[in-house]
């Protein structure tokens, strides 16, 4: 399943409009946008945690250095095809100083080799990690300042319990909750679907809810305890705004759905020339083919 690469609160802001009998649409058309920068690009730009495996025989492989197919940002575990575990601290990640990452090496004193395999080569290497692109992977989470106040959270729980929805995050720029966005807690990432405040009385403070989605991105569900922290995931400004300028275009010419132009290198349903500058930024980050 695609990932939203913006909020429905940034582009009610940009198009100045309630939500209103337009939220749905607003909603789809997001999700429209995101999608077609990944097709685009040939990447994902929301984080997912994955598995992807490797064959112990070809050219991306040799004994102590392995290329990778998609953008790394992190490994989780990594298994070679004799089924060994291989220490973290073993590993090298290339480029050293840059995200993502095209390449896991072994360093030199590893034990252990990629191209060992127990009965067959193919698939025989495991990669667990953090996959998508992100040129600021260290920053690319930012403190909310908020913690749960579910007292657990459980795992089948699907309303987060916060204590200022409206309140600014580490940064100070944007409120901490937004409809859409991506939210992490422990190891599992959520995405909030609507942000509810009920408003206080003489009796009792103002309750401020989050209906999310568990589990998100490759995560799985998990309990949490009550005042666990919850870090926010920020896409890259350029890439999150040229979907936010896509989405906001692509509701402007709702009326004229049905009729065909050419956008992105393909055939979509819409009328009139997107702006220049969407494509221009998405260009620098299109993944090359080989053909």
């Amino acid at each position: 399943m695609g990932a939203d690469l913006l909020t429905l609160d940034s582009i009610q802001a940009v198009l100045d409009i309630d939500a209103g009998n337009s939220e749905t649409l607003l909603r789809g058309y997001i999700r429209k946008a995101s999608d077609l920068v990944v097709q685009y690009t040939g990447r994902s730009f929301v984080p997912l945690w994955q598995t992807r495996a490797y064959d112990a025989c070809g050219e991306h492989v040799a004994s102590r250095e392995l290329m990778l197919d998609d953008d790394l940002l992190d490994v989780v575990t990594l298994t070679n095809g004799e089924g060994e575990a291989i220490d973290a601290d073993d590993l090298l990640l290339w480029p050293y100083n840059a995200t993502p990452k095209q390449k896991v090496m072994l360093k030199a004193s590893a034990p252990a080799t990629f191209t060992a395999y127990t009965d067959d080569w193919r698939a025989a290497i495991q990669v667990a990690g953090i996959w998508g692109f992100h040129i600021q992977w260290p920053d690319a989470w930012v403190d909310t300042l908020d913690t749960v106040q579910d007292d657990p959270l459980t795992a089948a729980t699907t309303t987060l319990t916060v204590t200022d929805s409206a309140g600014m995050d580490a940064r100070g720029v944007t409120p901490r909750f937004e409809r859409l966005g991506y939210y992490r807690i422990e190891d599992e990432v959520v995405q909030a679907l609507d942000v509810t405040v009920t408003p206080a009385t003489d009796e009792d403070p103002a309750v401020h809810t989050l209906t999310i989605v568990r589990g998100q991105r490759g995560t799985t569900a998990a309990d949490h305890a009550q005042g666990t922290a919850i870090t926010r995931y920020l896409p890259m400004q350029d890439v999150e705004q040229a979907a936010l300028s896509l989405a906001s275009w692509l509701y402007r010419n709702k009326e004229h759905t049905g009729e065909h132009f050419t956008f992105l290198d393909g055939s979509q349903l819409v009328t009139n020339v997107a702006p220049s500058h969407i494509k221009e930024t998405l260009t620098r980050y299109r993944r090359l083919r080989v053909e």
